[in-house]
């Protein structure tokens, strides 16, 4: 059963990444993807294999032509500045780096990072996803921290950035890439020794399940 959910989780992976390189995805997702081949190099092997498969199959299709400002609109973007991998001159999140695709997403929309408490030892800090169907979540764990046992209705992304966690079904190291799907429940821990980063991409509101925080269900739309 195990190895089976493994095969489930990696065809959603490599799903996930062809649809990246054929610029598929809504924003949240693209987020994830583009963090993802930053900082797991299996991922970016996978990823090139698929943009070289993509410009193959462009180059057996009719030539089209192009407007005449297609050059100056590439060649200005050459020239475009590229922000900092950690975020540094953001005074909140310099203790909590994160992938310079995220960085450079809150530039973009000159989105202030504001972290807020989630339970104690997890804060969350909610990135911009203009209309997604999905929501995207920076999660910081302290070490040792349990997160509420919760229900997925829907898919489920989280990519490990620093530390790891685990759950009733495995552990998580950074770099990796883990898909709960329609119907999981689960009650993540962080890693004792230095807590966990991640990024989270859902599809649908989670339920809380698990006691007292059951409670924040009214909170939830």
């Amino acid at each position: 059963m195990w190895e089976l959910a493994m095969k489930v989780i990696k065809e959603k992976t490599e799903i996930l990444l062809m649809e990246y390189a054929a610029g598929a995805l809504d924003e949240a997702c693209a987020l994830l993807a583009a963090s993802y081949v930053t900082v797991c190099p299996e991922a970016r092997r996978y990823l090139r294999e698929c943009e070289h498969f993509g410009g193959a199959l462009v180059e057996t299709c009719d030539p089209v032509a192009m407007h005449g400002h297609s050059l100056k609109a590439v060649l200005g973007r050459l020239d475009e500045s590229h922000a900092s991998p950690a975020c540094g001159e953001k005074a909140r999140c310099r203790k909590r780096p994160v992938p310079h695709p995220v960085a450079d997403h809150m530039d973009e929309r000159g989105h202030r990072p504001r972290w807020l408490p989630m339970t104690r030892g997890l804060r969350y800090c909610s990135l911009p996803a203009g209309n997604s169907a999905h929501a995207a979540t920076l999660i910081h764990c302290a070490p040792g921290a349990k997160a509420p046992r919760h229900l997925h209705s829907g898919d489920e992304l989280t990519l490990v950035l620093t530390g790891g966690y685990s759950d009733e079904f495995g552990n998580y190291k950074a770099g990796d890439l883990v898909i709960a799907g329609d119907g999981t429940a689960h009650s993540p821990v962080a890693g004792k020794s230095e807590g966990c980063a991640c990024i989270v991409v859902t599809q649908a509101p989670v339920r809380f399940t698990g006691g007292v925080y059951a409670i924040l269900n009214i909170f939830i739309r």
